[in-house]
């Protein structure tokens, strides 16, 4: 998931940059970027849904890079993701 509990379940030793990497991290790291320029902006409330919109939309075109079980469940993992951003932010 973004934010910085990703940023740290990623992180290898001494933050070694060799870090596990997911299919979503193009998508995570937009979706902090929006979050944190919004809310440095004062912007944040009114942007937030769409904001949480986009990183869906980023996330369902890397599925289209998967077929099958795959597809499926990089699916599912972006509708949860999306649902948790809804949620928690």
């Amino acid at each position: 998931m973004c934010g910085p509990f990703a940023v740290s379940a990623r992180a290898g030793p001494a933050g070694d940059s060799g870090a596990i990497r997911g299919p979503f991290d193009n998508a995570c790291a937009r979706h902090d970027f929006g979050y944190r320029n919004y809310k440095a902006a004062g912007q944040f409330d009114a942007n937030k849904s769409r904001l949480d919109s986009a990183f869906y939309e980023d996330m369902k075109r890397v599925r289209t890079g998967y077929t099958g079980e795959k597809n499926t469940a990089c699916n599912s993992t972006a509708w949860t993701y999306y649902q948790a951003v809804k949620i928690v932010g």
